[in-house]
């Protein structure tokens, strides 16, 4: 696994892979999927390459995403990864994003997190 320096702007507590690990017909799924919605998408990778999508609950969807917790217990362990579409294109966490993930993984969750554009798939690792 190849890794980039820390994203900009300022987003010292992600690094972005250089190769998503995901399939590349998962990848063009999901891509093809957001550029179907003017809200984030959001939803579980399961096992290696499954997509499981979920409701987006969030108050403000066209910026913001949010899973309902009743869902993970849906699928628990068996989940690997978590998703959610830029509907504006950009491919890096935002700020909200890094609010969100940092509770997760500084409690030691182990999910690989992507970002989805109607172009790409990106994968980033927590180093916060």
């Amino acid at each position: 696994m190849t890794i980039l320096d820390p994203i900009a702007p300022a987003k010292v507590n992600w690094l972005r892979l250089t190769e998503c690990t995901l399939a590349e017909e998962t990848q063009a799924s999901l891509s093809l999927r957001a550029s179907r919605h003017r809200f984030e998408v959001c939803g579980f990778i399961v096992g290696d390459n499954e997509i499981v999508p979920t409701k987006n609950t969030h108050d403000t969807p066209q910026k913001n995403f949010r899973i309902d917790t009743t869902e993970n217990e849906k699928y628990g362990a068996s989940i690997t990864g978590i998703y959610h579409s830029h509907p504006s294109g950009f491919d890096g966490p935002t700020g909200a994003d890094e609010e969100g993930m940092k509770v997760l993984y500084r409690a030691g969750c182990p999910w690989r997190y992507f970002i989805v554009t109607s172009d790409a798939v990106t994968e980033y690792r927590w180093i916060g």
